[in-house]
């Protein structure tokens, strides 16, 4: 037995140790001396630690003999194949990228149909025609809303031969039963629009302040509500006042029992102005006492006019472009005649314009 360094830790150690009490190495049976520098070294290392020279250890003769058989051929041991595992991971990355985009695409073709479905659905609100729902069903037959909208198809079908009776009397009465009958029809819109064109015509046919103002308030957001504004604005511009109808009255009085029945030229030109008399342009004063001169008979030695109270007064825009009035009224003339038994009384229609002035510019007698 002899003491020697370990090779590893080069620590003291005994030949016949089985392992390094210091490092655990194994000793006996494991070391042999470099063919270099003759220091001890493990068996297996193939450069020496001491000198750095390789080692070369001697190949040993096999010696056959007729009871050993050969050894068999050991297969060569296979490295692990990193390769195929890393194929593996591209593999399983790749599908999973394919499941997200998979997952990510039906998602969006799923929205894009719902999003389709809601606005195919709001476009029925106001739809009255059967049809459109009857499509609706034919391109979403497993829509949400499907069932709803077969309940407002049926619905609909059932109001179809009352409303064609309703549309074709276009009454407001009907059209108020119709409502009644079926509050939350979807033809409420179109019952509310003939509501509208209703009142219009109405009110277009009365055609006072009054009346347009009613149509407003019964519509204030109805078809025709700018109109009917405007309307009303026209309506109080040309509004007559109790002042302004009381002087177009006296003017109209003064031309018939002062001018014409007292054959007063002075007077006639006072009230008138330039006028157009009985198709006469820029009539005279006399020119408009010899057109009533020539209806009368010889034995007329009187003449008395009364101006009826039914004047029908409202402004107007005369031919000179300026606003003024245009009236209608009745007339009723009085004969003083020497022949009792001739008729004395005749009733005409006049139509004037009056100028801002309040001079007659325009009459006809009929």
């Amino acid at each position: 037995m002899s003491i020697i360094k370990c090779p590893e830790c080069q620590q003291p150690v005994s030949t016949m140790a089985g392992t390094c009490p210091h490092c655990g190495t194994p000793i006996a049976g494991n070391i042999t001396k470099c063919p270099s520098c003759q220091n001890f070294i493990l068996k297996e290392q193939e450069v020496c630690p001491h000198c750095g020279k390789a080692i070369q250890t001697p190949a040993e003769p096999q010696v056959a003999t007729a009871q050993t058989k050969p050894a068999a051929a050991t297969p060569p041991q296979q490295k692990p194949k990193k390769r195929s595992y890393g194929c593996l991971k591209s593999m399983i990355a790749f599908l999973l990228v394919a499941a997200i985009a998979g997952a990510g695409g039906w998602y969006w073709y799923q929205r894009r149909t719902e999003q389709r479905e809601a606005a195919d659905y709001a476009l029925l609100e106001n739809v009255t025609n059967p049809q459109f729902y009857e499509q609706f069903l034919t391109d979403h037959p497993n829509s949400i809303y499907c069932e709803n909208v077969r309940r407002r198809r049926e619905k609909l079908l059932e109001e179809t031969a009352e409303w064609e009776a309703v549309a074709r009397s276009r009454s407001r009465i009907e059209i108020l039963k119709f409502l009644q009958a079926h509050p939350k029809s979807v033809r409420q819109r179109e019952c509310n629009d003939m509501l509208d064109s209703i009142d219009w015509n109405d009110a277009l046919s009365i055609g006072t302040l009054e009346a347009m103002s009613n149509y407003l308030s019964n519509h204030p957001n109805g078809l025709y509500a700018a109109e009917a504004s405007e309307q009303m604005n026209e309506l109080g511009r040309s509004r007559i006042s109790p002042e302004e109808r009381s002087i177009i009255y006296g003017v109209l009085d003064a031309f018939f029992t002062q001018g014409m029945a007292r054959q007063d030229t002075a007077t006639i030109s006072r009230l008138t102005q330039d006028i157009r008399f009985c198709g006469t342009p820029s009539a005279t004063p006399q020119q408009v006492l010899q057109f009533m001169q020539s209806k009368q008979a010889a034995d007329v030695i009187g003449l008395h006019y009364l101006v009826n109270t039914d004047l029908n007064l409202r402004r107007e825009t005369l031919e000179d472009g300026k606003l003024g009035f245009a009236v209608d009224f009745s007339l009723e003339e009085t004969l003083s005649r020497t022949d009792a038994n001739q008729p004395n009384c005749h009733t005409y229609r006049v139509s004037a314009q009056l100028n801002a002035e309040r001079r007659i510019v325009q009459m006809n007698i009929r």
